[in-house]
């Protein structure tokens, strides 16, 4: 079986199953009495649900409605589904389902990092052996999404070329790469701000509520005002968002929908100190408005990087391998 029927068939069924999980529970309105008449079923659900659920988003608030999380999540679920499906013709559809690949691999890495504030220590507690079993199996499962959804991100960016056209001079014919429009740049402008906020509101409740660091927190909130602490926040969350993505894939979830990537004005690929300077320049007031008068905004001049546009889907490369 080819590589992208392996990988479109994964996302269809693993998001079918927990599709179906999350309909369950949201239909019985979580209610934990009606819930435990059901016998073990719950809990087989509960397993599953825990297992094969790939996103775990939020939108900021300290509360955590659970029913409006599972509806969030849901959403993306449905998405991972479609990604599956129209990737499953030749390989060729593959922005939607590198998109919801890239906010799995993000989130599974924060929900990996952020459990261990939760690890359960308390001797005193008499299901002590039973949590860390717990614990210790969905370590391994956040493991595991992080690494296949690292695999399948690489295997899938390595498929893709960028875009060029010929341009004719009297000395010959030479080929230039395609710069993404200002159109596009407004709609990763967007896209990647709402992922930001997505992907990090449940680390920051994890947080804000953790034995370990949730009075240090709630102490900073208090004395720098909420307002000023989510700027904080909303700061260190974006070097983290951008700086992961265009280091290693070149590309944030909105380019990956957008199929461009990020790279240097002689078209190398970024590295931390060209994707920091991009991140700080993001922060300059009236930054996305430079995009008004060039096609290239402040961050990328500032940065000496550019945005550029990927050929138009292909069938799946015979010589690439997942392995």
């Amino acid at each position: 079986m080819k590589p992208y029927r392996k990988i479109s068939l994964f996302a269809i069924i693993s998001s079918t199953i927990i599709i179906i999980c999350n309909l369950f529970f949201i239909s019985f309105g979580n209610d934990l009495e009606a819930l435990s008449a059901l016998g073990m079923l719950p809990t087989i659900m509960g397993i599953l649900s825990g297992t094969l659920s790939a996103f775990n988003l939020n939108f900021f608030s300290y509360s955590l409605d659970f029913t409006y999380y599972q509806w969030i999540n849901l959403a993306f679920d449905l998405l991972f589904f479609c990604g599956g499906l129209l990737y499953l013709n030749k390989g060729k559809r593959m922005r939607i389902l590198r998109f919801t690949f890239s906010v799995i691999l993000l989130s599974k890495a924060l929900t990996f990092l952020s459990s261990f504030f939760y690890l359960p220590v308390d001797a005193a507690n008499e299901n002590l052996v039973k949590d860390l079993l717990f614990f210790g199996y969905y370590s391994l499962v956040n493991l595991a999404w992080i690494y296949f959804s690292f695999r399948v991100l690489k295997y899938l960016n390595g498929t893709r070329e960028l875009a060029v056209v010929p341009t004719e001079y009297s000395t010959g014919i030479s080929n230039s790469y395609v710069e993404s429009p200002n159109g596009t740049r407004l709609f990763h402008l967007v896209i990647d701000s709402v992922m930001i906020i997505l992907i990090f509101s449940v680390p920051m409740i994890t947080l804000f509520r953790s034995n370990i660091f949730g009075e240090f927190f709630n102490n900073m909130a208090a004395a720098f005002g909420p307002n000023i602490f989510a700027i904080f926040f909303l700061f260190f969350a974006t070097a983290v968002y951008y700086i992961f993505f265009e280091v290693i894939f070149q590309a944030s979830p909105a380019k990956f929908l957008s199929e461009t990537r990020v790279l240097t004005v002689d078209g190398r690929p970024i590295d931390f100190t060209k994707s920091f300077a991009r991140t700080l320049s993001r922060w300059i007031p009236f930054n996305a408005l430079s995009f008004l008068f060039s096609r290239n905004g402040w961050h990328d001049r500032f940065s000496e990087t550019t945005v550029l546009k990927e050929k138009e889907n292909s069938e799946e490369k015979e010589e690439i391998t997942l392995s």
